[in-house]
C-alpha cells in the first residue's frame, strides 16, 4: 500500500487541527485559484478555491497502484510458478533416486527371495558352497572346503586316503573267545563290513570295529553294565551311527547312542526304558538318526534327534506288554516306517507309517499271532520287506512279509518259511540281495541260518554258531553275501558266501 505524500499528510494535519479547534476545512478557509496549477499538487481548484479532494487523488493512487499490483502480480505469478516448478523439480529430483533406490532395493530384495538361504545342518556338518558337509567323511570336502579326494580315495577323519575293498576272509575276528553277543553289522559303499558287538571279558564292553579293506580295526569301545542288542546304520559318508542298550540299575536301564564328532566319540542318552533291549535305529536322508523302543509304560515310541543330547519321543502305540519286538526304516522322503508286535486280538504284526495327522497302521500275521524277532527293510520304491519269527510256538516258522502295492500300504504278501524246531530269540535279520531278493537271517539251536526268497524259499548256508548269539546279515554291491554271528566256542565270527 502507497503512503500519502507530504503535502498531502500536512493537508490532512491542518483540517485535523481545524476540526480540533471546530473549525471546518471548507471553502471559506481555503485559497483562492483559478486554475489547479495555484493549488498544491494534491488540491484541485473547485469552485474559485483551492480544496482537497481525494477521489482525483485515488484515482491517481489506484492508477499508480495498478502497475504496483501488476508487478505484484507478475512477480508473484513468476515466484509462484517458478516456487511450483522448483518444488516439482526439487520433488522429481528428490524423490526420483528414492524411486530408483527403491527400486533397486525391491529388485535386491527379489533377488535376494531367489537364493537359497544357508542350510540348516546337523551339528557334526559345516557348510560348504551353501550345502551340508563333514569334513572327517566327505570326500568331496574331506579336511576343507577345498580338498576333493581322488575317485580312488576316501575320506577318513578329515584325510583323503587309498581306498581298499579286498574283502576279508571267513573266520573268528582277533582273538577275544567272550564276544560276539548282541551282534549287528552293516555295510559301506564298497560293501565293507561294520559291526558292533558286546564281549563280557573282564568288563563287559560294546565293541566297534569296521573292515578297512586290508584289516579289521577297532574305532570305539564303551564300557556296559550287561549284555544287550547293538545296532549299527552308515549315513552316505560311511560316519558310523550305533545304538546300544545298558542295563545301570535293575529298575530302568539306559538306551545310547554314540557318533563321531570332529574326530571324538560322544555318547548320549536316548531314553531310559523298563528294558533297554527292544529297539532299533535308522537314519533319516539328512543323516539324522531315529530310534524306535518300548518304554517303561510298555509303550512303542520314536525318538528322533533334533539336537546334541536332546532327543524328541513320540507316542507310536501302547502295547501292553512288556518284550516287544520292534523295527524301523525311513524312506528317501523322510518319512518312517515301524513294524512292532502288538498282543491284542491274540497277537498281530502292526505296520505303521508317519502321516501329517499321526501314524497308519496295518495289521499283519494275525493267523500267525504276530511275529517276534521283528526286521525290515525298504526296496529302491520304498515299499517295506519285513521278517519274523511267527508267534506260534506248536506251529514254528520264519515269517516274510512284502507289501506289493507302491500306492497302498494295506497291500501285502505273507509267506511262510516252516522250522522244525522254534528258532532261538535273536532277533531275525533281513537284506535285499541285488536290491530285491530278500534274504534272511536267524538263529536256530547251534546253526546260523540264511534262507533265500525267489518265487519260493531256499536255504543257502548254515553255519555252526553259539545258541546265545545273533545272525546278522548283509549284501553288498559286490553281489557278495555277508554275515556277523557268535563262534561255537564264543568269540565274534565274520561268513562272506562268495
Amino acid at each position: 500500500m502507497l503512503l500519502p505524500s507530504p503535502l498531502h499528510a500536512l493537508r490532512l494535519s491542518l483540517c485535523l487541527a481545524m476540526a480540533l479547534s471546530a473549525t471546518a476545512c471548507s471553502p471559506e478557509h481555503s485559497r483562492a485559484c483559478e486554475v489547479d496549477a495555484n493549488c498544491f499538487v494534491d488540491e484541485q481548484c473547485i469552485a474559485g478555491f483551492c480544496q482537497f479532494d481525494p477521489t482525483p487523488e485515488g484515482d491517481t493512487n489506484a492508477d499508480a497502484e495498478a502497475p504496483d499490483a501488476e508487478e505484484d502480480t507478475d512477480a508473484r505469478e513468476p515466484d509462484a510458478e517458478d516456487d511450483a516448478n522448483t518444488d516439482a523439480e526439487e520433488d522429481t529430483d528428490v524423490e526420483a533416486p528414492d524411486t530408483e533406490e527403491d527400486t533397486d532395493v525391491e529388485a535386491s530384495d527379489a533377488e535376494d527371495a531367489t537364493i537359497d538361504p544357508s542350510p540348516i545342518c546337523l551339528d557334526h556338518q559345516s557348510i560348504c558352497d551353501n550345502r551340508c558337509v563333514d569334513l572327517h567323511y566327505d570326500s568331496s570336502a574331506c579336511g576343507n572346503c577345498a580338498i576333493t579326494c581322488n575317485s580312488d580315495q576316501e575320506c577318513i577323519e578329515g584325510s583323503c586316503a587309498q581306498r581298499l575293498d579286498t574283502a576279508p576272509q571267513t573266520g573268528t575276528v582277533g582273538t577275544d573267545t567272550s564276544g560276539g553277543f548282541g551282534i549287528d553289522m552293516t555295510l559301506d559303499d564298497a560293501s565293507r563290513p561294520h559291526i558292533t558287538h558286546i564281549s563280557n571279558a573282564t568288563d563287559t564292553t560294546l565293541h566297534y570295529l569296521r573292515w578297512d579293506g586290508q584289516q579289521w580295526r577297532g574305532e570305539f569301545s564303551h564300557p556296559v553294565e550287561g549284555l544287550r542288542p547293538t545296532r549299527i546304520a552308515l549315513d552316505v559318508n560311511n560316519r558310523p551311527h550305533i545304538l546300544f542298550g545298558d542295563p545301570t540299575s535293575t529298575a530302568s536301564e539306559t538306551l545310547r547312542y554314540a557318533a563321531p564328532s570332529d574326530g571324538v566319540w560322544h555318547v548320549e542318552t536316548v531314553a531310559t526304558p523298563r528294558f533297554a533291549r527292544d529297539f532299533d535305529l535308522a537314519l533319516a536322508p539328512d543323516g539324522s538318526p531315529r530310534v524306535v523302543f518300548v518304554n517303561a509304560n510298555d509303550e512303542v515310541t520314536l525318538a528322533t534327534r533334533t539336537a546334541p543330547d536332546i532327543w524328541e519321543h513320540t507316542l507310536v502305540d501302547h502295547q501292553n506288554t512288556a518284550g516287544s519286538s520292534v523295527a524301523i526304516a525311513v524312506d528317501q522322503q523322510g518319512l518312517t516306517h515301524i513294524a512292532y508286535q502288538r498282543f491284542t486280538n491274540g497277537g498281530e504284526l502292526i505296520y505303521a507309517t508317519s502321516t501329517s495327522t499321526g501314524w497308519d497302521k496295518t495289521s499283519l500275521a494275525s493267523t500267525h499271532n504276530g511275529g517276534l524277532g521283528i526286521s525290515m527293510t525298504l526296496d529302491p520304491q520304498d515299499r517295506a520287506r519285513i521278517a519274523a519269527r511267527a508267534n506260534t510256538p506248536a506251529n514254528p516258522a520264519i515269517l516274510y512279509l512284502h507289501n506289493t502295492s507302491e500306492a497302498d500300504p494295506r497291500v501285502w504278501s505273507e509267506l511262510v518259511f516252516p522250522l522244525e524246531s522254534n528258532a532261538t530269540t535273536a532277533s531275525t535279520s533281513i537284506a535285499l540281495f541285488l536290491g530285491t531278493l530278500p534274504l534272511i537271517g536267524f538263529q536256530q539251536d547251534t546253526s546260523a541260518r540264511i534262507i533265500h526268497y525267489n518265487g519260493s524259499f531256499s536255504a543257502l548256508d548254515a553255519i555252526d554258531a553259539s545258541n546265545t548269539g545273533r545272525t546278522a546279515l548283509s549284501a553288498g554291491a559286490n553281489h557278495l553275501i555277508q554275515a556277523a554271528l557268535q563262534a561255537p566256542g564264543g568269540g565274534l565270527y565274520y561268513f562272506i558266501n562268495r
